[in-house]
């Protein structure tokens, strides 16, 4: 699923540095999610996509979310079909 992709590309250790000096009690806060929801995040990668874009809004690094709708970019026709499959 595409959350868990963003997961496994920015790596639990790049959210963890991120997060690096802010507890897991005030990121929650500022980034408007549950501690529980924060908590299962950094554990299994499991979050909505909402509380994910609030939780890369709060540390700053909402850039990391353009990669999830970027199209991939094709050469030939034939690897659109050979995708397709």
């Amino acid at each position: 699923n595409m959350v868990q992709n963003f997961f496994r590309r920015m790596d639990r250790g790049r959210f963890h540095s991120l997060r690096l000096g802010l507890t897991q009690v005030e990121l929650a806060k500022r980034a408007d999610v549950s501690l529980g929801s924060l908590r299962r995040f950094e554990q299994t990668g499991g979050i909505s996509f909402a509380s994910l874009v609030n939780l890369c809004y709060a540390l700053n690094c909402q850039d990391e979310l353009e990669g999830l709708f970027s199209a991939p970019a094709y050469r030939t026709i034939q690897e659109v079909i050979d995708e397709a499959r």
